[in-house]
């Protein structure tokens, strides 16, 4: 249970950091490469954790 509370408070830490990111960003094109980016990374470290899980690794 608390992998699943530490992979909450990650999730949201990553959300703010990325609304912060996208607020720095002018225009729209630049907006649109930088949050796929980090959409990408999160996807990359979601994966990640989901096989940890499915191997029997503490998260």
């Amino acid at each position: 249970m608390s992998t699943n509370t530490s992979w909450d408070q990650e999730e949201e830490r990553m959300y703010n950091e990325l609304r912060d990111m996208l607020d720095e960003v002018e225009g729209q094109e630049q907006r649109k490469k930088r949050l796929n980016r980090m959409i990408k990374h999160l996807m990359g470290s979601r994966r990640g954790t989901d096989v940890q899980r499915a191997e029997g690794y503490a998260g």
